[in-house]
């Protein structure tokens, strides 16, 4: 939307209407300039007899008798430029602190019951996945230039593999002063290596056990409704080479 800066003189009174150049009846609104508040000329303007006079004399018609253009005329009103603040991101050194202690992680203890230990081990750490307190697990959200966006915290039933009410993410419990959350796919650092076809699960659970079952893919999850937007973004780029989605139920 553009802001007009010469209208026509709001109704105050009788002292607001002037007579017309044509008709000389006392009918006629001047153009007003919106900036500083005075009259444009006084011919410019036109009059409220629209049926027996119709004299109308516009700014344009004013400028162009004159022979200059109209300084911002009709100028597009002037918005401040957004500040563009960049995502926060996480010291990569607390992430990689967490890919350990899988014995006390409950999702970790409850993969080895259908996988060998040594292959379980070895995709959490390839995909980030992180132990925190409480037998609690991190799913580290990293860039493919290796920066941390956040991590989402879970906890799981060891037995039945189920989560457990608790949710969480990494940037709320260190306590990040003026985060700016700009989150990617979970598993998004393995898009690096376009050589390898890419299969999307809905949530990072379900891409652990993707990338368990089918190792041949690299796994990343949505999670998110809002984050299954950003898939259109990067199929366009091709950087997909296989689209599979897939619901791994335990």
């Amino acid at each position: 939307m553009s802001e007009i800066r010469y209208s026509l003189e709001k109704y105050k009174g009788r002292s607001t209407r002037y007579h017309c150049p044509k008709c000389h009846q006392r009918t006629f609104t001047r153009y007003v300039d919106t900036h500083t508040n005075k009259h444009l000329s006084d011919y410019a303007g036109r009059c409220n007899r629209v049926e027996k006079c119709a004299y109308h004399f516009t700014p344009k018609m004013y400028f162009e008798k004159n022979g200059y253009e109209p300084d911002d005329f009709n100028k597009p009103a002037s918005k401040p430029k957004p500040i563009i603040k960049p995502p926060s991101c996480i010291d990569k050194k607390l992430m990689q602190a967490s890919l350990t202690n899988y014995r006390q992680n409950n999702f970790a203890i409850g993969l080895t019951k259908y996988f060998p230990e040594r292959i379980v081990m070895e995709v959490l750490q390839r995909y980030y996945v992180g132990s925190a307190k409480g037998n609690k697990t991190i799913f580290w959200q990293v860039n493919r230039l290796g920066q941390v966006r956040t991590g989402k915290v879970m906890q799981y039933n060891s037995a039945t593999l189920k989560r457990v009410g608790y949710i969480n993410w990494a940037h709320h419990i260190t306590k990040q002063k003026n985060f700016n959350l700009k989150q990617v796919f979970f598993g998004a650092h393995l898009l690096v290596d376009k050589t390898r076809a890419v299969a999307i699960a809905e949530g990072e659970k379900n891409a652990i056990f993707g990338a368990l079952y089918y190792p041949q893919y690299n796994w990343i999850a949505v999670g998110s409704i809002e984050m299954s937007h950003e898939i259109n973004f990067y199929n366009n780029r091709s950087i997909f080479s296989e689209f599979h989605r897939m619901q791994l139920k335990v």
